[in-house]
């Protein structure tokens, strides 16, 4: 499982172990691409992707600012036991 939080922290060393893993080779150049947008971007990319086709590489882990909706707590409380069994099997940054 990847943790976008992980991913974040250390870049190479999470694609690497991803990718060995799956039996795929890693290589450098998958660390940045040319900003803009892809023919197989598919129908939503014009509402979602705005941040996506004006990056060139992966941005530096930060943590959220925002205070979570209090409407969504019981939302939250209810995914959290999923979200920590699928977390002790994430590919970790360290």
């Amino acid at each position: 499982m990847l943790d976008a939080r992980e991913l974040l922290l250390d870049p190479p060393r999470v694609l690497r172990e991803l990718l060995q893993r799956i039996g795929l080779t890693f290589d450098p150049g998958m660390l940045s691409w040319p900003a803009g947008p892809r023919r197989y971007d598919g129908v939503w990319a014009p509402h979602w992707y705005h941040n996506v086709h004006k990056s060139t590489g992966f941005n530096p882990w930060k943590p959220k600012t925002d205070p979570f909706p209090a409407a969504m707590e019981p939302v939250l409380e209810a995914c959290r036991p999923y979200y920590e069994e699928l977390l002790a099997h994430a590919i970790t940054a360290a």
